[in-house]
């Protein structure tokens, strides 16, 4: 669902020659499922080997999981989240939490909030001090009766009784809510790559070797598979830039 939103809309920026004020990097990890791989090699990476790009990331947006056939609407916050490491990274996160809260409330739909504490490739992210915020409808956990009775669809039964099973087809796609989340990602998109909604760049990494050397302590070594919980999954890393300027904002998922 996330990985198809995804290419949709970089089909669609693509065949509209959509120019932006900020780059837009679209992302697939690998070994999401395994210790976030894929995600983590690719922040350690710019932190270790290419400061000066690592500096001009903006944000991240991660869009896992996003039509569960028992849904539930969430978008990831920093709030009560220990991942959220930096003070202003973290007010950015919440900005780009309102961003998409608000999008649902615009849509007459409800959402609730999910606490980036791992499971997904929002962590690197986050761990390095990097804005981030999200979407998701939900893994293998059970819908309670209160989230039935706001979201729909069935309580005391798993959001995604396929998840991580030979089931987990096209068919076990819940249509209505691909099209709510595909659309309130694609419309966020377009806004964030216009304008940034919070001032200023984070402090630059780029010849200050002890903030590296922190930054790579957090993020763990290569070899190390951090403890995550398992609420979603991600793919293959890809990169597929639009001819903008030189902020990057990232947006990736999976299912």
């Amino acid at each position: 669902s996330g990985s198809a939103t995804l290419l949709a809309m970089a089909n669609v920026l693509a065949s509209e020659g959509t120019a932006f004020n900020n780059r837009v990097r679209f992302a697939w990890w690998g070994a999401e499922e395994v210790g976030l791989i894929g995600s983590r090699h690719y922040v350690r990476d710019l932190v270790e080997n290419n400061p000066p790009e690592f500096d001009n990331l903006a944000l991240y947006l991660n869009f896992d999981m996003d039509a569960s056939p028992n849904y539930v609407r969430r978008v990831n916050t920093c709030e009560n989240a220990p991942s959220c490491v930096d003070p202003t990274a973290t007010a950015n996160s919440m900005i780009l939490t309102e961003l998409l809260e608000a999008g649902f409330a615009r849509m007459g739909l409800p959402s609730v909030g999910s606490p980036m504490t791992g499971g997904s490739d929002f962590y690197p992210f986050v761990l390095a001090g990097v804005p981030a915020s999200g979407l998701a409808t939900g893994a293998g956990g059970i819908k309670t009766a209160a989230e039935r009775d706001v979201h729909g669809g069935l309580a005391l039964a798993q959001l995604d009784p396929c998840y991580h099973a030979p089931c987990d087809s096209t068919a076990n796609i819940a249509l209505d809510c691909l099209a709510e989340t595909a659309d309130l990602a694609y419309r966020t998109l377009l806004e964030l790559g216009s304008s940034i909604p919070f001032g200023g760049k984070r402090q630059a990494l780029a010849g200050d070797s002890e903030a590296t050397e922190r930054l790579l302590a957090l993020l763990g070594s290569e070899a190390a598979r951090p403890a995550v919980e398992s609420c979603s999954g991600a793919d293959e890393e890809e990169h597929l830039d639009a001819p903008v300027h030189q902020t990057r904002m990232h947006v990736h998922d999976e299912e």
